[in-house]
């Protein structure tokens, strides 16, 4: 852990780096790709609007109960099977951001809360926690108990959400009993874009209301 200055206290200290890292924590990995977010989702409706296009010159085909096409039937075919292929395709990177997004919040928040141990308490090892347990048992050991926070069920689901992402695409139970996924059985963009959208800010508040809480103990020296 760095030494304070020598004009200001440890407890200065540890108050404005504590205020510091809690204004540091930011969504900038999702500002930066909302926009590749909002060009795909453009791409992904020219994308059906031209392979609709193509159906009009598919109804006799379709309704003719034919097998096989004809060679005109076949072009226009291929044709619309490019597009729809395309469609597919950015609908996959559109779910692999937004998963990118959960996992990058759930991060950044871990790495914020060693942060807040190393810094508060100088615990210079806690930059060595790798898992919430060990993170939360740390906090509990100073008489901070980060389950009575108010957004607490939210950082559990953002765990569960992002540890799910990180090992497999088919969605574990625990995660099925939260709204947006329930009945799902593999994550799609939309669900995830909504839970993201659902706990973002409580995220962010519960970062403030545990600094609050670290500003607290640090003046009053416990």
């Amino acid at each position: 852990m760095c030494e304070p200055p020598p004009e200001i206290s440890e407890r200065e200290f540890k108050e404005k780096l504590i205020a510091h890292i809690r204004d540091s924590f930011n969504n900038d990995f999702s500002e930066s790709i909302n926009p590749q977010i909002f060009q795909i989702k453009d791409e992904i409706l020219f994308c059906h609007e031209e392979a609709d296009k193509f159906e009009s010159n598919l109804s006799e085909f379709r309704s003719s109960g034919k097998r096989e096409p004809n060679e005109v039937e076949s072009k226009i075919l291929m044709d619309q099977t490019e597009f729809l292929y395309d469609a597919y395709i950015r609908e996959q990177k559109l779910r692999a951001l937004a998963e990118m997004k959960i996992i990058f919040l759930y991060k950044n928040l871990e790495i914020t809360l060693k942060k807040f141990l190393e810094i508060a308490y100088s615990m210079d090892e806690a930059k060595e926690l790798f898992n919430w347990d060990d993170i939360k048992n740390s906090f509990k050991a100073k008489n901070v108990y980060l389950s009575e926070f108010e957004e607490y069920d939210d950082i559990i689901e953002l765990k569960q959400v992002s540890n799910n992402l990180k090992h497999s695409e088919k969605i574990h139970e625990n995660v099925k009993s939260l709204s947006e996924f329930k009945s799902k059985s593999i994550f799609e963009f939309q669900d995830l874009e909504n839970f993201y959208s659902r706990i973002e800010m409580n995220v962010f508040s519960f970062i403030f209301s545990l600094s609050d809480k670290l500003l607290q103990n640090v003046a009053s020296g416990t």
